[in-house]
């Protein structure tokens, strides 16, 4: 696998080259030709395709296991908290680099960040209200964020 900064390999790398670095024990990633499985075949095929599938999710498995041991090694995190790698990025960044109280990040609420959608679309609304047709113009400036 050539990778021109190496510590990015392991995200880039195939399946059968993680395992076979990661996780030799538990065996080699499977061949199957995928394109021969069709609607017709695919009974005759159960068994192999079943023991394809099983290797897979055993090395798939193993290689996550071990991803999980090296980043609570090196940083500390449990990957399994984060669904995407951009958010396990800013775990790691919050843990060891970021300076909370330096630079504070305002993270609203559930109950806040839906206020601010609702008082932003409610900006400059003039509407016609009742039998009298009175316009009314909603001023936001007036109203206070929650905390």
């Amino acid at each position: 696998m050539s990778c021109p900064q190496a510590r990015f390999c392991y995200v880039l790398g195939s399946l059968a080259e993680l395992a076979k670095t990661f996780c030799p024990e538990l065996g080699v990633k499977g061949e199957f030709k995928h394109e021969e499985v069709t609607v017709a075949t695919i009974e005759k095929q159960k068994e192999p395709l079943l023991a394809y599938l099983r290797q897979d999710i055993r090395l798939l498995a193993g290689v996550v296991q071990r991803a999980q041991d090296l980043f609570w090694e090196k940083y500390r995190v449990d990957i399994t908290s984060c669904l995407t790698l951009s958010a396990l990025a800013m775990l790691i960044f919050r843990a060891r680099f970021y300076k909370e109280k330096a630079f504070p990040i305002h993270i609203p609420t559930k109950n806040q960040d839906a206020f601010e959608k609702n008082r932003r679309s409610m900006e400059g609304i003039v509407t016609s209200i009742g039998p009298t047709e009175r316009v009314f113009t909603i001023m936001t400036s007036t109203l206070s964020t929650p905390s």
